[in-house]
């Protein structure tokens, strides 16, 4: 892949991730998840903690995935499509060709990140896979696994 390709391909990441997060910022704000209330992409005004997240994905998934579709952004719920999923939820969707995970509940899992995840899937390995990242609430803490069981090398819509 040429410089230019690397860059457009950057930049079209940049503005799927963008896009979406604007969107269920937007939705988060405007009304907060009944159950949930505290739940933003930006750390900094979260109250929410893990354990109130924790065993709380299906539930938190659902009604953001519903409020997101009422404002046109059209969302999946997915598990990892990799053998032994741990039938975690969390969202998907495309942006120009862009493939974007949404986890609202990613706190239950890694400690310190009580905000709603947006971003590739990629950019969710790294975190995960990240030595600084302290993996919580899991069968096992070995961060390959916990990527593969949790969200996988592809989605599989429920």
């Amino acid at each position: 892949m040429s410089k230019l390709e690397k860059d457009f391909h950057r930049e079209a990441v940049h503005s799927a991730v963008s896009h979406v997060q604007t969107a269920v910022e937007g939705v988060l704000q405007s009304a907060p998840l009944s159950a949930f209330v505290g739940l933003s992409t930006d750390l900094s005004v979260v109250t929410v903690t893990s354990e109130t997240l924790k065993g709380q994905c299906g539930t938190i998934c659902g009604e953001l995935r519903d409020r997101l579709k009422a404002v046109g952004v059209v969302v999946s719920m997915c598990i990892s499509g990799d053998r032994n999923s741990n039938w975690h939820r969390y969202l998907g969707t495309t942006h120009n060709g862009v493939e974007v995970i949404i986890d609202p509940s990613i706190g239950q899992l890694i400690k310190g990140h009580n905000q709603v995840f947006v971003g590739t899937r990629d950019q969710l390995k790294k975190l995960v896979l990240n030595p600084k990242t302290a993996i919580i609430n899991t069968r096992t803490s070995v961060p390959h696994e916990v990527f593969s069981r949790t969200w996988g090398s592809i989605a599989q819509v429920v």
